[in-house]
């Protein structure tokens, strides 16, 4: 392997999403803190949950930031050390498309049901909230994976580690997720059987079947 880490596209992306991050959550990086922090809090904090409403614009930049974050990773995840220098830039940008698409209908998914079950008094907290922390936790996970990837460029990381490393930080993101639709989002006039179908197929379904796609377009083992 020869004394650079990467192609200079990867390391292109790496610094431009690593901007981007910093100009996007820098502003307000105390309220966004404040927004995990409530997160993984196992108090229930009902609609009053801390979570900043971005406008359309800046919401849609930090969320295709960090899914560029993650495609990154997952780029870094398929490739050996030796083999980064000559990355193929195909594996990022199908990780990419496919992340957006699946973020997109989410998004859209969960308006629609929350608005639903809104309109019945079902959740507590409003449709346009829910989706704001949605993409607060996207750019949570974008910003451990701008770490992961960091490692994974200048270490280096081996394959495995990173998607070990990767994967952990998505269960993470999706257990603190889970965690607030136990603990915040419904009332109770909801029925367990009832939240457990809201989270298989808006919380655990999605990210299931991204895993899945990008298992058989990357060759993951």
């Amino acid at each position: 392997m020869s004394g650079q880490p990467v192609d200079n596209w990867m390391m292109i992306v790496f610094l431009t999403v690593l901007l981007l991050m910093s100009l996007l959550v820098g502003p307000s990086f105390r309220q966004f803190t404040d927004s995990i922090m409530s997160v993984f809090s196992f108090r229930k904090m009902g609609p009053e949950l801390k979570t900043m409403v971005r406008s359309t614009a800046h919401s849609v930049a930090l969320a295709a930031v960090s899914l560029a974050s993650v495609s990154l990773s997952v780029g870094l995840a398929v490739c050996e050390p030796s083999e980064r220098p000559g990355m193929n830039a195909g594996v990022v940008l199908c990780s990419f498309i496919v992340f957006v698409v699946i973020f997109t209908f989410k998004q859209l998914l969960c308006h629609l049901v929350n608005t639903r079950l809104y309109s019945k008094q079902l959740i507590q907290m409003k449709p346009v909230r829910w989706n704001a922390l949605n993409t607060t936790m996207i750019a949570f996970l974008g910003m451990l994976l701008i770490v992961v990837n960091l490692l994974a460029i200048f270490v280096p990381l081996s394959a495995a580690t990173v998607r070990i490393v990767a994967l952990s930080c998505l269960a993470l993101t999706e257990l603190g997720l889970i965690l607030k639709v136990l603990t915040s989002l419904f009332t109770t006039r909801f029925n367990f059987l009832g939240i457990l179908l809201y989270l298989c197929a808006l919380e655990i379904g999605p990210a299931v079947f991204a895993l899945v796609l990008l298992m058989v377009n990357t060759n993951i083992p």
